[in-house]
């Protein structure tokens, strides 16, 4: 699993409108914590204009979990995660809250979410996209997670090779 929090290593190589920023403008809101903005850099897209998209592409070919700190969700932001140039999956702030609640309200628990997206088909690129102003995001985990068939599997061979090794034993 790696986390990306846009304040030092690890990084990733993004192409399109946005921006790693900290603060807020008229432009874009940091994610809002428990009490208080957060205090450190984030993502914002578009940077300029009133609409954009950005993309990463992964280092690892193979990931299953994506989790965002997805700041002031917005019915027009968009998420959308690809393996090579096929679309995946796609998600918009509407299918993280309510749609009355994916209002971008900028200090309201119910629009700063950490979203985790569990047991995704396989992806290593995704793109975050906002038709108005604007998409914020940081703290930005990935990783391939096991499936429960496959732990359950591993489970099984254990217990295996403990009988056998409880056979030779005695």
């Amino acid at each position: 699993m790696t986390v990306y929090t846009f304040d030092g290593a690890p990084t990733l190589n993004w192409s399109g409108n946005g921006a790693v920023v900290s603060g807020s403008t008229g432009q874009n809101a940091a994610p809002f914590g428990v009490s208080a903005p957060d205090a450190t850099k984030y993502m914002t897209v578009p940077v300029s204009g009133g609409s954009g998209s950005i993309t990463a592409i992964l280092p690892s070919a193979v990931n299953n979990y994506f989790g965002i700190w997805w700041g002031s969700v917005d019915t027009y932001n968009t998420i959308t995660f690809y393996f090579g140039s096929n679309v995946v999956a796609s998600f918009t702030g509407s299918d993280i809250t309510s749609p009355n609640a994916a209002n971008g309200n900028q200090p309201a628990p119910s629009t700063n979410l950490y979203v985790n997206f569990l047991d995704l088909p396989n992806f290593n690129k995704f793109v975050m996209t906002s038709t108005q102003y604007a998409f914020e995001a940081d703290n930005i985990a990935v990783g391939k997670v096991p499936e429960p068939t496959s732990l359950l599997l591993l489970g099984f061979g254990l217990l295996g090779v403990a009988g056998i090794r409880r056979k030779f034993k005695s």
